[in-house]
């Protein structure tokens, strides 16, 4: 909460509308038609997303 509020000046409350101080984390899964999760990738600095080609490559194997 400090990291955001005090040093970056962000302010999560009046962002999200309530007090909550929640910050969503960007994830992507790819489930193999049986349900096991087969990739996952989660990070809580949005900027990172997973590479195209490796997602296609876990898809390809599928």
């Amino acid at each position: 909460m400090e990291l955001y509020r005090d040093n970056l000046k962000i302010d999560l409350t009046r962002f999200n509308g309530d007090d909550s101080w929640e910050l969503a984390v960007p994830a992507t899964y790819v489930i193999e038609p049986g349900g096991s999760v087969v990739y996952c990738s989660a990070d809580a600095d949005y900027t990172r997303r997973p590479e195209p080609d490796d997602l296609l490559t876990v898809l390809d194997d599928l």
